[in-house]
Parts: C-alpha cells; structure tokens; sequence
C-alpha cells in the first residue's frame, strides 16, 4: 500500500511510534530493545526540533524506562493511551499532561469478576503497579523461554508473583530475584485481598489508568466473554485475550485519542502527526493521523488501518527508514 497524492502534500511536524514490534526488536538474548538506527533516527529529529512521543500499551515506568534509553526528552503515552507525560525539561521527572483514568464503578466490577475467578489482577497507576491474587505465571511460559527470568526480560513487564504466593516458592532462586527487582523497580505494590487493594484506592485517591486480568489459555476466551457480558459498550474498553491475560481501559481510551489531546494541547492537530504501529491498539491512531506506518511484520488488521504499510520491519529499523524517506521527500 502507498501513500496517497494527496497525503505526500502533506508536511508533517509531529512522529509517535508503538514500541513493542515497532520501534524496539528482539535481540539475540531474548530482550527487546530499540534498534541503534531507530534511537539515531529519533535523536536527529530531536536535534532538529521534530515533536516526538512514544505510544504505547506498556506502563509508565516501563515506556519512561525506553524514551530515557535513546537519550531524547519526547513526550511518552503509555497504558494505551490513558495517560500522557510530557518532556522533563531539565527537571527530575515528566509531568502529567492529560489522563484518563478507570470509573471506581468499574474497578469495583473488575475486582467482583476476578474474585468470582479466584485469580489475578494488575492495576496500573501513574506510579506503578498494585496487585492482587493468585496466578501461576511459570505454568504460561512460552516456549522457547527457558525461565521466568528470560520472558519478563523479554517483555520488559513485573511479574505479579512474590513471596507468599504458591507459584513464587516454586521458582528458581534466579526467578526469586528477578521478581524481587522488577517489583522495586516498577514501584510494585502487593495486597493481601481483594478488599485491601479496593479500601487503599479509595483512602488514596488512586487513579487506575489500566486494569490486567489473568487466566490461563485454556479458560481466557470464556473469562473475557463473562467480563464483557456484565458491561455496556459504554462503560469501559476491554481488550484481548493476550496469551494469558486480558485488559481494561476507561471508555475512549485509544492511541488517537491521546494523539488528539496532545497535539491539541501543544497548537497543532492530529492531521500533523506521523505515527508507526503493529497491532490491535494502534488501529485507531493509524487511521486517524495524518500518516499512520503500519511496519511489514504487522498483522493485517493494523496493515488495513494504515495509509502506508512499511517494506520493513521492526528488526529492520523500519521506522528509521521511513522517516529518512520522509525527510528525503520533504514531508517531515
């Protein structure tokens, strides 16, 4: 698929990339990790003062975490486009720009249909992750991974496992340490029960931008339709089945909504953004923006979305190459 004519008229001023199977590839030790073409390109359109952000499902920690590895002060939209950060300009941390947080109402559903299915959730605040019961992350492992260790370095997200729980007395002693970091470092924070999680979000006033819900494979499928079926289409966003999980947003959380609320808050509009993806949660900015990449190992729901549909892939540098033939044609 080309660009049409009446898109190469366009010059664009603004560049939002997914992460995962977008801007960041896999290495040869299973992490994912921005290629060194992608990190340069980014940082000459930085130097050349081009608008950047990443944009992704990821969560704040972890999307900070990628935009502080390539060195550019951008904007960063994580949780699927529930929150947006803005550039630390000097200071200590990124401030929040806009969000769209979950309903108590529907926190309160989530918390009745996990407990009804006597597994996990996750809840994804703006300043890590709390968690609450019981899930065997090593019985899902892919195959291919010989570790716990291996795949969440791999997907660069905390396990909700740690001590007390039966599946972390099982893991190895390296699992065991690995779990310990990433709850450090995501600010992960452990609930007893249900109840005590649910009386801590109200006591605090805490603003839930993303809700994960575990189960395994062989069950999801029917978890995610008992979850939708207690909502309208009004009430919430529900996302999946991914793997062994499926996730919550609040209604209208996407990536093109952020697009639009950030560039309308910086004098510009979503018609001015160049914006890269590869999968479900980047359909509606790759439509909606002005011109939406879809990278070649996309799948075709993102390739249809899309005005573009890259020759390259995500290991390739795709969105390097891209822009370069953008600032070529001078469009960017």
């Amino acid at each position: 698929m080309s660009v049409s004519n009446s898109a190469r008229r366009k010059r664009y001023s603004f560049v939002a990339t997914d992460l995962d199977g977008t801007f960041l590839a896999e290495t040869t030790d299973m992490r994912v990790v921005p290629t060194e073409d992608n990190k340069s390109c980014f940082k000459h359109l930085a130097a050349s003062q081009t608008q950047v952000a990443v944009i992704t499902g990821r969560s704040c920690a972890s999307a900070i975490e990628v935009m502080d590895s390539i060195e550019v002060d951008g904007y960063v939209i994580s949780n699927h486009g529930a929150v947006i950060r803005g550039p630390k300009g000097g200071k200590s941390s990124r401030p929040v720009l806009w969000t769209n947080p979950i309903p108590e109402s529907i926190i309160e559903r989530v918390v009745q249909h996990a407990e009804k299915h006597d597994t996990a959730v996750m809840f994804y605040t703006h300043s890590g992750i709390m968690c609450t019961g019981k899930f065997d992350f090593s019985a899902q492992i892919p195959e291919g991974f010989p570790s716990l260790a291996a795949w969440f370095t791999r997907v660069g997200e905390p396990p909700v496992t740690q001590e007390g729980d039966p599946a972390f007395e099982h893991m190895s002693e390296s699992d065991k340490k690995l779990a310990r970091n990433y709850a450090a470092a995501q600010h992960q924070k452990r609930f007893h029960t249900f109840a005590e999680m649910l009386v801590y979000i109200r006591t605090h006033g805490v603003s839930v931008l993303k809700c994960i819900i575990l189960a395994m494979p062989e069950v999801i499928d029917a978890r995610l339709q008992d979850l939708r079926s207690s909502f309208s289409s009004s009430d919430c966003h529900t996302m999946g089945p991914f793997g062994a999980y499926y996730e919550v947003t609040a209604n209208n959380t996407n990536k093109a909504e952020a697009l639009r609320q950030l560039t309308k808050a910086i004098g510009k509009t979503i018609d001015d953004v160049v914006c890269f993806g590869d999968s479900y949660n980047d359909l509606e900015m790759l439509q909606e923006a002005g011109l939406g990449i879809a990278v070649a190992n996309a799948n075709d729901a993102a390739k249809q979305a899309a005005k573009k549909v890259s020759e390259f892939a995500n290991h390739d540098s795709a969105v390097a190459k891209e822009i370069r033939q953008l600032l070529n044609e001078g469009l960017l």
